[in-house]
């Protein structure tokens, strides 16, 4: 381990970030103090020098990057001024940048500014970090370098916090972008002309830009949008449908300019400069072929990732491969985990938050299945290849294909648990789709796209040739992606796997790799079998044969889920979620994933209380991938596109739709009882209700203890729901009806009710709504206990027969 001194240094640099990391989040240590303990131990290392020995010194040096890392985290996590702002809702004027192309769609305009001037009443805030502005009504298309002045009232980010969540505020800090802004119409964005990007940046966005037009002008629409991501990095205009069937094959890293695509291009340039130069005689006998190569692809490589916006991805990939290009400079190609390590450090230098990026860890995580598993693979293959005889071993092609065949299980075999992970599916047909799409991808289409890039400022017919001839790649390219996107298994959505089973994961296979080395790898590889046979029985326990009864009211923002997990292995879903985005699906990005981390594949009963944005929009997508049994509703009906969409799922898979009318007696789900209270069964009486007044109300009882689900009842429908059930509304836990609003609650109902504990589903809004105040002092009055999904995030309740017992997420 000392003769490669960078890989434990990386562990220790590592190390020291996620210690900072968590000390700074939970207020432990500051920058300050930080920097006062790092200071003497750097002095005393200095001064201490001469007296050390060679191992002690090394070990000492580890202590250093572990300090490092430690310093730099906490140095990342100073709070900006702007952060303050949006947490308090604050109104401010912002005159800013443009720093990339602007997202649009139907309902608004999505821009990343850098924010030049703020002012708050007249009072000049100094900006850091850049600002994700939502412009709603009116909104205009804008281009980098644009400058803008406007009124935006400044929100934080903010997580869904429930079960298998993706962090998405960290997500923006990694990316620089402090907070978002809204701006309620577009109007009001006044134009100042052109801004400052830099005298590099300004130059190289107008190259950019030149490009932009011209892949726009020369290809269709998806075409570009395609090129747009592989040659400039810009995913703008990938739709939601072409993104999917690229995610579907195990192709959604293409998008992203990325290792994979820096590496091809630098294996194309330097075996070409290598070729060019070889043959000249003179020449390779006066140079160095493999290092005048490698310096030529440096710069190539570096060109790459400014042409493609010098974004994360390309950045970290840029880094990656310099530092094997540089390796091969100083003649140390053949050390590959110290490169490794050393491009590691580069990138974690760069931005210590890197490390708890999605992308970081899809790269390395490759990197690390290559180095790790490609071999070993491609050796099993070979000697399957051997076995069928016939010489076919010696065929070049059949050479390339092993290697390309083992590399792509390697890397996938290796990434599948942090796919699962975070994506929640894994493609079954990823392996033959990269197989047959790389090889083009490599050889022909980025070849192209990039000399078009290059001649594009010279000869615009000549561009246009290379462009067009790439095309014709690429629609073989997506040719195939759908040849396999349509198979209907081309995809899978897999339960998530915990850190400890992703730990248990790679151990067995690190285990595997190290059978013929000695008895120690059995005897671990046993270990880990047996923590993962103990993993699965108390999984199985858990979400098969419980005896409790649990209840999780998710957090989707200002709409409504609960989670029922009855006795046994019965789930019901009671509201879904939503969001009046046509462009968020809450259902696949928040409800799914909460459901897949608790280990649930199957929801068999989805309850919807009645046809709102806010709790029915999420259920289509858990209708299509979660075979429920029965759908209840109150029986009305809207003409949007989630509502058919849902009907249209339900019908199709033959889900059983069950009427107020079909619930007139409780249903008994287990030993849990199950009663509709509202609206009525078979009359017309609620017809001339309001929409949220008809809303289903569900009472479940297990044991001694109820909980009332009345949906968005106002003050109509309480009335109603009183007038006819009276005290059989009495309930330990109440969902707060309609979010908290003013207009629910009333002080009869909760006498009716009279709860112990009450649970409000919503999004704190500024001003505050919902949760109105009123109603917050109505509930607080009686002495209930409450809980708030926007302060604590996901709630379960489990029910013990006798007892109530809560959690929260946060």
């Amino acid at each position: 381990m000392l003769n490669r001194p960078l890989l434990p240094a990386l562990l220790a640099y590592a190390g020291g970030i996620l210690t900072g990391h968590f000390s700074a989040h939970h207020q432990f240590i500051g920058p300050v103090s930080t920097l006062f303990a790092f200071l003497p131990l750097v002095f005393v290392f200095a001064v201490s020098i001469p007296f050390f020995s060679r191992r002690l010194k090394i070990r000492l040096l580890f202590a250093l990057f572990f300090g490092a890392g430690v310093l730099l985290d906490v140095h990342e996590h100073q709070a900006s001024r702007l952060s303050a702002l949006a947490e308090a809702g604050e109104e401010v004027m912002i005159r800013g940048t443009v720093i990339e192309p602007v997202t649009m769609t139907d309902d608004f305009s999505r821009i990343l500014l850098r924010p030049d001037g703020v002012s708050r009443q007249g009072e000049e805030i100094a900006p850091s970090g850049n600002l994700l502005v939502q412009v709603y009504n009116h909104s205009r298309l804008f281009f980098p370098g644009d400058t803008l002045l406007l009124r935006a009232r400044l929100r934080p980010f903010r997580n869904f916090e429930n079960p298998g969540r993706y962090d998405y505020e960290q997500a923006m800090m990694i990316k620089g972008i402090v907070c978002a802004a809204s701006v309620s119409d577009g109007r009001g964005v006044v134009p100042l002309g052109k801004g400052s990007l830099g005298s590099i940046g300004g130059v190289v966005e107008s190259l950019r830009g030149f490009l932009r037009n011209f892949i726009k002008q020369e290809l269709y629409p998806r075409q570009a949008a395609v090129f747009r991501a592989l040659i400039l990095g810009e995913t703008q205009d990938v739709d939601h449908e072409l993104r999917d069937l690229f995610t579907k094959t195990g192709l959604g890293h293409i998008l992203a300019v990325s290792g994979l695509h820096v590496g091809m291009i630098a294996l194309a340039v330097f075996f070409c400069i290598r070729r060019v130069i070889s043959r000249s005689y003179r020449l390779a006998l006066r140079l160095d072929v493999q290092k005048i190569a490698a310096l030529v692809t440096c710069a190539v490589v570096a060109g790459y990732a400014v042409l493609a916006g010098f974004q994360v991805s390309s950045q970290r990939a840029m880094v990656m491969v310099l530092a094997y290009l540089f390796s091969i400079v100083l003649g140390r190609e053949k050390e590959i985990w110290s490169t490794f390590s050393l491009a590691a450090l580069a990138v974690l230098a760069i931005d210590p938050h890197s490390i708890f990026s999605l992308s970081f860890h899809l790269s390395f995580g490759a990197v690390l299945g290559l180095l790790l598993l490609a071999s070993p693979v491609q050796v099993a293959i070979g000697k399957v290849v051997q076995r069928l005889g016939g010489g076919m071993e010696a065929s070049a092609l059949i050479r390339y294909i092993v290697g390309a065949a083992a590399a792509t299980f390697a890397a996938t075999l290796f990434l599948a648990p942090l796919i699962a992970f975070y994506f929640h599916r894994i493609s079954i047909v990823s392996l033959p789709a990269n197989l047959m799409v790389l090889p083009i991808l490599g050889i022909w289409i980025l070849p192209l796209g990039l000399l078009s890039a290059v001649t594009a400022m010279v000869s615009t017919p000549l561009a246009s040739l290379f462009l067009l001839a790439g095309s014709w790649g690429l629609d073989i390219v997506l040719m195939i992606m759908e040849f396999w996107g349509n198979f209907s298994l081309a995809e899978v959505w897999v339960i998530r796997p915990n850190l400890l089973e992703m730990a248990i994961f790679y151990g067995i296979l690190i285990c595997l790799l190290q059978l013929k080395r000695g008895n120690r790898a059995k005897i671990c590889l046993a270990l880990l079998v047996a923590v993962f046979a103990g993993d699965v029985l108390y999984w199985v326990k858990k979400t098969q044969f419980n005896s409790h009864m649990k209840v999780t009211f998710l957090d989707v923002g200002a709409g409504h889920a609960a989670l029922v997990q009855f006795p046994g292995r019965k789930r019901m879903l009671i509201d879904g979620g939503g969001s009046v985005r046509e462009d968020f699906d809450i259902g696949r990005m928040v409800v799914a994933p909460s459901l897949l981390a608790l280990k649930i594949k199957r929801v068999d009963y989805l309850v919807l209380s009645h046809p709102e944005s806010d709790h029915m929009n999420g259920l289509p997508f858990i209708a299509s991938h979660f075979k429920p049994r029965e759908f209840w509703h109150n029986g009305d009906r809207v003409e949007t596109g989630p509502y058919r969409k849902l009907m249209e799922t339900l019908r199709n898979r033959g889900v059983v739709e069950r009427l107020p009318l079909n619930l007139k007696e409780p249903v008994e789900i287990g030993n849990v009882r199950v009663e509709l209270l509202h609206p009525e069964t078979g009359g017309d009486r609620s017809g001339s209700m309001k929409f949220n007044d008809r809303s289903m109300v569900l009472r479940i009882t297990h044991g001694r203890n109820s909980f009332l689900f009345p949906g968005d009842l106002e003050k109509e429908g309480e009335s109603a729901v009183i007038s006819r059930k009276g005290a059989s509304l009495r309930s330990d836990v109440l969902l707060v009806p309609h979010h908290g609003s003013r207009s629910s609650c009333s002080e009869q109902f909760l006498d009716m009710v009279n709860p112990a504990l009450c649970v409000i589903s919503a999004r704190e809004t500024i001003p505050a709504r919902m949760p109105h105040p009123d109603t917050l002092r109505r509930v607080e009055r009686r002495g209930c206990r409450v809980f708030r999904t926007d302060r604590v995030g996901a709630i379960s309740v489990t029910s013990k027969g006798d007892k109530l017992e809560v959690t929260t997420f946060r």
